[in-house]
């Protein structure tokens, strides 16, 4: 899944915003120019999925916290992000598949002890249905969906939103319901409009999000993974029982790595990405301490006898921590700020090619004040962020640029660009 559109209205320091986002975005700008507040668009997604509205307006400093201090409540907040999941049901006589999601949320504040009113709560999946022969229909039970041959396409789209207080599902083209409650790949019409009945309260759509009307899915933001390594809180000591996601901070990054060296494969590939940063590692592993605490360790090719994780470089945890989240951790996006910290300027292009290459399985969403990293982004990954006249934060493609096409023409790099602050120029 990859997040292709994000807009925001009075946001932070973002008055509007609409960004269409591919598979491997650089964020840059600026001191104060934005760039955590844009991170923090995708952290409320997915604290809204995980723990509902009012607890995700508390997690994000409440309203003065959440909204611009130049419009305050005088303007609602609004929130829509358009995904590609793709999900397929499979049926003896037609198949479906979910090509698009679509997520809105529009919330009216008055003030700080009153809880948020939903002014509109949607959620939309675009869909096509078609037919498959009977061998390719057993090739998709055995192996998966192939969508070799399909035939007799046919596109719609249910929405479930807000209608008079309550939520209502709706299906277009009408009469591809009736089609589909015949081939038995819907429920009747019927069952659907009692499934409305679900939806009703002020509990956000996007938390219930495993009722959907056609395929199930398990999270739609949950599988946002957002990284700020402090290699420092990286070298601790862990519990040796916690969640098996690496905290954001990189903390419990020991206890991640246990179970991640406990597969013999993922250990492989672990060790490989490993040693093509760091040549001199031959092998990373955890201990336990008499206390009852895992650590990390490390050995090198100079020594035969490990480092305890404590007496290693904070770029070498830092890589570790950084592969760890990239290929390691299961999220659909990945968002990791400022992951050049500590790492020796040498080492970024391969850092950043790392970086390309998850992004081929996952999104992945880079914040950066490195010149070297900008180098080595390529300009039509790299997203601007700067503040307009009133103070607001905005986004623009660098590559878009006349004036920026003309630098690159003149073998000015981007680095330089970047350090000059040319990127920004019209």
């Amino acid at each position: 899944m990859a997040i292709t559109n994000i807009t925001v209205s009075n946001f932070k320091s973002f008055k509007q915003l609409d960004l269409a986002l591919g598979r491997f975005n650089v964020v840059i700008g600026a001191n104060a120019a934005g760039k955590s507040n844009f991170v923090e668009i995708f952290k409320f997604l997915r604290d809204l999925e995980q723990n509902g509205l009012e607890d995700a307006v508390f997690m994000h400093g409440g309203q003065s916290s959440l909204l611009s201090r130049r419009l305050g409540p005088a303007q609602d907040l609004r929130v829509r992000a358009v995904s590609d999941d793709q999900m397929d049901l499979i049926r003896p006589s037609r198949c479906l598949r979910v090509y698009e999601t679509i997520y809105e949320l529009a919330v009216r504040f008055s003030d700080e002890a009153t809880a948020p009113e939903i002014l509109a709560d949607n959620l939309l999946q675009k869909f096509e249905t078609y037919r498959l022969e009977l061998e390719e229909l057993e090739l998709e039970e055995k192996d998966g969906p192939a969508d070799k041959h399909p035939s007799d396409r046919q596109k719609g789209e249910i929405s479930v939103r807000i209608l008079d207080g309550k939520r209502v599902v709706g299906l277009e083209p009408p009469d591809l319901g009736m089609l589909l409650e015949k081939e038995q790949v819907l429920p009747p019409v019927s069952l659907m409009t009692e499934f409305s009945s679900v939806f009703q309260g002020t509990t956000s759509l996007v938390i219930q999000a495993n009722h959907s009307v056609l395929v199930p899915w398990q999270t739609l933001f949950s599988g946002i993974g957002v990284y700020s390594i402090d290699p420092r809180a990286a070298k601790e000591p862990c519990a040796i029982r916690g969640k098996p996601e690496l905290h954001e901070t990189g903390t419990n990054l020991a206890l991640i790595l246990k179970q991640t060296l406990a597969d013999r494969e993922r250990s492989r590939r672990f060790h490989n990405l490993m040693h093509d940063l760091l040549p001199f590692v031959t092998e990373v592993g955890t201990q336990n301490s008499p206390d009852g605490a895992v650590l990390a360790n490390l050995k090198e090719d100079y020594y035969s006898d490990p480092f305890l994780a404590h007496l290693l470089s904070d770029g070498t945890i830092n890589i570790a921590a950084l592969i760890t989240a990239l290929f390691f951790q299961d999220n659909d996006v990945v968002i990791i700020e400022e992951p050049e910290r500590n790492i020796h300027p040498r080492l970024i292009s391969g850092m950043m090619e790392l970086m390309k290459d998850a992004s081929r399985n996952k999104q992945i969403i880079v914040t950066t004040h490195s010149p070297e990293v900008v180098k080595h982004a390529g300009v039509e990954n790299l997203l601007l962020i700067s503040r307009d006249k009133e103070g607001f934060s905005t986004i623009s493609r660098p590559a878009e640029k006349e004036a920026v096409k003309v630098f690159l023409e003149h073998e000015l790099g981007l680095d330089d660009l970047f350090v000059q602050d040319l990127l920004a120029v019209p």
